[in-house]
């Protein structure tokens, strides 16, 4: 009797313990899928309340965006506002700059003197007999026509076909000065005779011969 009664004893401390454990196990398993879908909630992203596709045509212009998102054109519209002012930016005045200050060209002889001479030019260009009348070398160039050149002085030289304008320059390579007198010899022939000059104010050293024939002495 003793035995069966331990064998009792045991077999009902087994039951006692089993529906605990089960019981814990019933209580346990609930709470997982909670769990589970608490850490997936923490991981999706919050959605955007003012999505961009409001601000893009032509939902713009035609669906009001929700609650406490910047106004879109058709929320400003239901307002009673113009979405064109609403939407324009304010462009900063330019900056002035200061543009460098650009030194004029002389201006030409012909714009501010008198012609000192004219000769006849039938054919648009010109004969020239430079004559050097000093007792000097002067070095002479007609501009992008001959380079430069030096005539002895009390000699002379002959320049055949120069193009008009005709643009020529006269040094001394001693440092004095010339003086310049033109005279027409002929329609189409120049006579230009080089003399010493007294002081610098009566020197000269250019002389410039429109395509019209009018010629000026700087």
């Amino acid at each position: 009797m003793g035995y069966l009664k331990n064998s009792l004893l045991d077999r009902s401390k087994r039951a006692g313990l089993l529906n605990t454990v089960l019981g814990g196990l019933l209580v346990t398993l609930p709470a997982i899928p909670a769990i589970v879908s608490g850490a997936a909630s923490a991981q999706t992203p919050a959605i955007n309340p003012c999505p961009g596709i409001y601000y893009e045509e032509p939902f713009s212009n035609t669906y009001r965006v929700p609650e406490g998102c910047p106004p879109n054109a058709a929320t400003l519209r239901e307002a009673g506002q113009d979405p064109n002012a609403a939407q324009t930016e304010v462009t900063p005045a330019p900056q002035t700059q200061q543009t460098p200050t650009v030194p004029q060209q002389s201006p030409l002889p012909e714009s501010v003197l008198p012609p000192s001479g004219f000769v006849s030019i039938p054919n648009g260009t010109l004969d020239i007999e430079l004559v050097n009348n000093t007792n000097t070398d002067v070095t002479y160039e007609v501009l992008g026509q001959t380079d430069q050149r030096s005539i002895s002085g009390r000699s002379q030289v002959s320049l055949q076909g120069l193009r008009t304008p005709i643009n020529m320059t006269f040094v001394r390579p001693d440092g004095g000065f010339v003086t310049v007198t033109p005279r027409a010899v002929s329609p189409g022939v120049l006579e230009v005779t080089l003399v010493e000059a007294p002081d610098v104010d009566a020197g000269q050293g250019a002389m410039n011969v429109q395509p019209n024939g009018n010629i000026y002495l700087n």
